[in-house]
């Protein structure tokens, strides 16, 4: 599997290695150390900018200019790091959202309607779950942010892309639960 920011550009002369996070062409030196395999976590470019939160609570957040120390997105943090990360029952959720979790967010970040995207996933999901974590409904929490993931693969065709992760012989070989949910996505610059 390889990185979800790399793409190959065909051009006339044959074609580039490119990265979409940076939108510029990536040396064949990068490309095989970090591009095209696991080693794309390590990457510097992919580890940029770095966030601390949900891959979709986040950039939802940050297209509603919500700051990102608010109780909200800290009370989602929290149930990450205290609830989710320490109960093994949540560890293959987590694997998978690692894994998708960041393609949804940027194919959020670059929707047209981007705004009225994120209001709604705020207001019907979002703050839904949110409710959940403040009422200590661990399960239905997580199972209302599973649905509304599935639901975004669905909205953004990522149904070929999801199967294949789960499909890849080295999937969540490398998982590393107190690292895992932690969003690493390009922060919104409006």
């Amino acid at each position: 599997m390889s990185c979800t920011y790399y793409r190959f550009e065909n051009s006339l002369f044959g074609g580039d290695y490119w990265c979409s996070k940076e939108n510029k062409r990536v040396d064949s030196e990068n490309y095989y150390r970090y591009c095209r395999g696991y080693d794309y976590s390590i990457c510097p470019i992919y580890r940029h900018n770095e966030t601390s939160g949900c891959f979709i609570t986040t950039i939802c957040c940050q297209i509603l200019k919500l700051p990102d120390n608010c109780q909200f997105l800290n009370d989602f943090r929290t149930f990450r790091d205290e609830v989710l990360i320490k109960n093994r029952k949540y560890h293959d959720i987590l694997k998978e959202y690692d894994n998708i979790g960041p393609m949804i967010a940027e194919a959020i970040y670059h929707d047209k309607e981007k705004e009225k995207l994120a209001e709604g996933l705020y207001q019907n999901a979002l703050s839904k779950i949110h409710k959940d974590i403040k009422d200590k409904k661990n399960d239905s929490a997580v199972e209302k942010y599973y649905l509304m993931t599935l639901m975004l693969i669905n909205y953004y065709n990522l149904k070929h892309k999801y199967n294949e992760i789960k499909d890849d012989a080295n999937y969540g070989v490398d998982f590393i639960p107190k690292t895992s949910g932690h969003g690493r996505i390009k922060k919104v610059t409006n």
